[in-house]
């Protein structure tokens, strides 16, 4: 942009709207790019109905001119909050100059899509506003440098007491989410071990956007995770503490004290017992040049530290793990055994024996509609590597197994446990016609249910399982075109 555009942009603006009113709604949009119509109210001090005229007009400009702002174009759901949500508007490039003209050094347009770093960047403003309320001198989203490296806290806020305080604002955390943790703390540790971290609280406050609720206390187990590895890592101690609060409490009622009221927050578990591991004595090996920085990029003892953080989350998540995923349990015998005794073949009728068991087909077509994600994942199971494979004893054997793993992983099970099922061909001695087969082995009686009164013999019962379930997992290609499943080139 020429500084002849920047000119006629501010003279057009000037112009049309009184008393430069778009400057106040332009510092808003200024803290992190974007902003909603109530936010734009609070930080303006304008009503309603005159920011949204003032959008309005700073949208609607001649087209020669570069754009100031720009609706988002689309509502995002912010946590614990009802209702309609408010317009979103965006900073343009037009906009990121004029701010810059106006002493906002650096300001660049929004380039922001995806709604979770969109909702932190509002949940920053709300923050950034609410200290401003207050008249603390708050700067957003600015660099702290220190010797050694440099952090980006999301606050940095100068409390009434002239203490200066770090406040992050944080999302909901996942498991794919402990890495940057991690690093997010090791960072602060090296502000707080520098010359420099001795001017600044040690304690940091961190606004979860999240209600206090089950994923509140999920996210606090997360981050409790990654402290208490990192503090181990680093000796049992860490020179800072980390104190946490929805950000919806701490805006009803916020707390700008040093130190912080220690009954509103929630604390992550001092960690100075946790007892360092015992120090391992290593030769230095003397290296003639250092390996390039694209393979340094994660350390194995920052995987050690990872890993152990996300076993430690999956075991004290192990509740929510059992809905996501798949476990085995004793009743998908039964359900095969209801399939295999449609077949009729212990009946005792000759000629029902001789024929295609029709009543098992259908109750395996309709156990296969009744689960469609199973039906979809056979189809693409089977499909893979039909076209275009040679076809031998070894790749056909290979391809079968991988359908029956298929069936048996979306059950919970895999082939090679106390459940043994393998791919394999009709012994040369078989009364079965010579073709290829499928093996099951259930090696202890304790995967089986144990109905009340049921006094048939153990061996007999895992008999009977073994024969169901082979039945089935072979009926995938025996009866694939009458169980809507593609037909494998080899069968």
């Amino acid at each position: 942009m020429t500084t002849f555009d920047l000119e006629l942009l501010t003279h057009t603006l000037d112009e049309r709207i009184p008393e430069q009113a778009w400057k106040p709604v332009l510092r808003v949009l200024q803290i992190t790019g974007l902003a909603d119509t109530n936010q734009l109210r609070q930080g303006s001090g304008f009503s309603r109905d005159r920011v949204v005229r003032l959008m309005e007009q700073l949208q609607h400009l001649p087209p020669q001119l570069p754009a100031v702002v720009r609706p988002l174009g689309r509502s995002v759901p912010r946590p614990g909050k009802r209702g309609r949500a408010p317009t979103i508007y965006c900073l343009e490039k037009g906009g990121a100059a004029l701010l810059r003209q106006m002493g906002y050094a650096g300001t660049k347009a929004c380039g922001l899509r995806e709604d979770t770093p969109i909702q932190h960047a509002l949940a920053m403003v709300d923050f950034h506003l609410l200290a401003e309320q207050a008249q603390l001198q708050v700067v957003t989203d600015g660099v702290l440098s220190f010797q050694g490296g440099q952090v980006r806290p999301d606050h940095q806020v100068t409390l009434p007491d002239g203490t200066q305080a770090l406040f992050e604002i944080e999302q909901r955390a996942y498991p794919a989410s402990l890495r940057r943790i991690l690093n997010s703390l090791r960072h602060k540790q090296a502000l707080f071990q520098s010359p420099q971290g001795q001017r600044w609280s040690p304690v940091i406050r961190m606004l979860i956007h999240l209600p206090r609720k089950q994923s509140y206390q999920r996210t606090l187990r997360i981050w409790q995770q990654a402290w208490d590895l990192l503090a181990q890592d680093q000796g049992g101690n860490l020179p800072f503490t980390l104190l946490a609060m929805p950000l919806a409490e701490f805006q009803q009622d916020p707390d700008w004290q040093e130190p912080p009221l220690r009954e509103r927050w929630d604390g992550l578990q001092e960690v100075s017992s946790v007892a360092a591991p015992p120090a391992k004595v290593t030769t230095p090996v003397k290296r003639s040049q250092r390996a390039p920085q694209a393979l340094l990029r994660r350390t194995p003892e920052e995987d050690h530290l990872l890993l152990q953080a996300l076993w430690l989350w999956f075991r004290e998540e192990e509740r929510w793990h059992i809905e996501r995923y798949a476990r085995p349990t004793s009743v998908f015998f039964d359900t095969m055994d209801v399939i295999y005794t449609a077949s009729g073949f212990e009946d005792g009728l000759l000629l029902q024996e001789a024929g295609i068991p029709w009543g098992a087909i259908y109750l395996l077509r309709q156990y296969l509609r009744g689960h469609p994600v199973l039906h979809q994942q056979l189809r693409r199971a089977i499909r893979r590597g039909n076209r275009n494979m040679r076809w031998n004893v070894s790749t056909i054997l290979h391809h079968m197994q991988v359908v029956v793993n298929t069936f048996l992983a979306y059950h919970g099970y895999r082939p090679d446990g106390p459940l043994q099922v393998y791919t394999c061909l009709a012994s040369w001695d078989s009364p079965q016609p010579r073709t290829f087969d499928v093996a099951v082995k259930i090696h202890s009686w304790l995967l089986l249910s144990s109905p009340v009164g049921d006094d048939t013999p153990l061996k007999d019962r895992i008999q009977r399982a073994e024969e169901a379930l082979r039945w089935v997992l072979l009926s995938l290609f025996q009866y694939a075109h009458f169980l809507d499943l593609p037909l494998p080139g080899y069968w």
